[in-house]
């Protein structure tokens, strides 16, 4: 438990503190993503997605919380950094999903299906 909650510390330092939106931080996203499955080759910290999304939402829901009870920035401020988060949480959430459905679909055995089948599943499988 203590491993893990240190390992959110260090991220959530990484993705605050981060200025440069380069590749090297997108790679960096995606392969927080990716370490969550078992793509990583670790069965040991495979976490389920709904775990990681409310985890992922519980965490900007305290930090807009934050943001709004602070009376030492001004609106214009917030506003940016409150677009900014979002936009951070969206992003990551983006990764964690891209990499769940590969794994996803890596265990589903694949079959012929009709094109009315087709449009009967959800799209993401």
């Amino acid at each position: 438990m203590e491993l893990r909650r240190d390992m959110l510390s260090m991220y959530l330092k990484r993705i605050l503190t981060q200025r440069d939106w380069n590749d090297t931080f997108l790679q960096y996203l995606s392969q927080i993503g990716k370490i969550h499955t078992d793509q990583a080759g670790s069965a040991s910290i495979n976490v389920d997605y709904m775990h990681i999304n409310a985890l992922l939402g519980y965490l900007e829901h305290l930090l807009i919380d934050v943001l709004c009870t602070t009376d030492t920035i001004d609106e214009k401020t917030k506003r940016g950094i409150l677009m900014a988060v979002n936009k951070l949480f969206w992003i990551q959430n983006d990764f964690f999903t891209m990499h769940y459905l590969i794994s996803v679909k890596a265990s589903t055995p694949s079959r012929k299906t009709s094109e009315t089948e087709k449009t009967t599943k959800c799209c993401w499988i």
